[in-house]
């Protein structure tokens, strides 16, 4: 009886090592056959080495099937304090770094500053908890990127690893409150009175575009000097319906992607150096699909509100036309709701609810008094969900996680 246990046993063991071997052997055949130009095993150990040192930032998949290539950032050497002499290290952002150039008081005695940005077409830069780091890009077969990630061959026959990547656009609910003084004394007390009040003064979530912005702009009013007209800060509201998201799943990377339709870069004239635009986690709007005045101190926190991302755009870097992407930060990627999750912003689970403010607004610091009418507003107009059709409108760009049995590989 014993013998014949004992032969039970090694049978399923020897089994279950074929069943391991040949799906694995299977899988590795089907990911590479076909698909991307042959390597050799030096250049997979090369890769393979490489994508395991590595601390990957963000990746996007191109293809499907064995064809699949991941394109991927990944963190490079640090960057130093100042990238080119006289830079502004505070204005620097993950696509530009600005250099002051000269600063001067004008003809009405008024200080003036110029500054000379660099801009890049993609991520150059990545800032860390640590500090800031260079973005560096690489490619590889996906079947090598996903197998630098198993933990070990059983994994196939209890199920692998697959990635997604999903553009989930934002809900009928986005859009904006502003809170404007018609009237006060033009000071920062005054304007932190008005960044705040607990409602605003008027909201906006049915117009196809959606604005963030300050103003503090000093104005004559019946030879009265010193009065304000504009005391302004208009925050943004973005739900995403990301209940498709597995619970199991784990998120590896995600991005804010909006599109600029206007930019005023007003506070530069007066020395401003908070003009960005920044991403805020876990708004508590009272619903996603609506918004009204008693929202407007719901997004984040009214006083040193937490970041969904690290980096920040500079206003002056930004031009109407162009989408703009924000990566989360790990405060951001724990605010993207999975289905069953329950959201900040509502009773229903799987909706993720973020924010946009304007720098000045998110540090609660008053922007420069401007001394002329019309000028010192800050201010960025982005496309809505009400946009016709789908090329503008904010989307949330996630890549995860899942797990899928040996027979569903067909599909992989």
């Amino acid at each position: 009886m014993k013998a014949a246990l004992r032969d039970l046993g090694v049978t399923l063991l020897l089994g279950i090592i074929a069943l391991t071997v040949m799906g694995y052997s299977g899988w590795y055949l089907i990911s590479t056959h076909g698909g991307t130009p042959a390597l050799d095993d030096a250049e997979k150990s090369r890769i393979a080495a490489e994508l395991a040192e590595r601390k990957i930032l963000d990746f996007s998949i191109e293809g499907s099937g064995s064809a699949a290539v991941v394109h991927y950032t990944y963190q490079g050497g640090r960057v130093p304090d100042e990238i080119v002499p006289g830079e502004v290290p505070v204005r620097r952002t993950s696509r530009s770094f600005t250099r002051s150039v000269s600063q001067g008081k004008d003809a009405s005695g008024v200080m003036r500053y110029t500054y000379e940005t660099a801009s890049f077409a993609q991520d150059a830069y990545t800032h860390q908890a640590d500090g800031w780091y260079y973005v560096e890009y690489g490619s590889a077969p996906r079947a090598l990127f996903d197998n630098a990630r198993k933990e070990s061959p059983l994994s196939f026959l209890f199920g692998a690893t697959q990635v997604f990547a999903d553009t989930i656009f934002s809900g009928a609910g986005d859009g904006q409150v502003d809170n404007s003084t018609t009237l006060g004394t033009g000071n920062p007390t005054a304007w932190n009175t008005n960044h705040d009040s607990t409602s605003g003064t008027s909201f906006n979530y049915t117009g196809t575009s959606l604005s963030i912005g300050v103003n503090n702009a000093d104005i004559d009013l019946g030879g009265k000097l010193g009065h304000s007209y504009g005391q302004t800060n208009t925050r943004a509201f973005l739900p995403f319906d990301t209940s498709a998201i597995p619970g199991s799943a784990t998120i590896f990377s995600a991005s804010v992607n909006l599109y600029a339709t206007g930019v005023l870069d007003g506070t530069d004239a007066n020395g401003g150096t908070s003009d960005y635009v920044a991403i805020m986690a876990s708004t508590t709007q009272a619903a996603y699909t609506a918004l009204a005045n008693s929202d407007f101190n719901k997004c984040g926190l009214v006083t040193n509100p937490i970041e969904a991302s690290n980096t920040h755009t500079d206003l002056g870097s930004m031009g109407a036309g162009n989408y703009y992407s924000f990566p989360l930060n790990s405060t951001g990627l724990q605010a993207v709701r999975k289905n069953g999750q329950s959201s900040s912003c509502t009773g229903t689970a799987g909706i993720t609810c973020l924010g946009v403010r304007e720098g000045y607004d998110a540090q609660r610091s008053a922007p420069p008094l401007a001394t002329t009418i019309g000028t010192g507003a800050d201010s960025v107009s982005f496309s809505s969900s009400e946009e016709s059709g789908t090329s503008q409108d904010p989307y949330l760009l996630v890549t995860y996680s899942g797990t899928f049995a040996p027979w569903q590989f067909w599909d992989f």
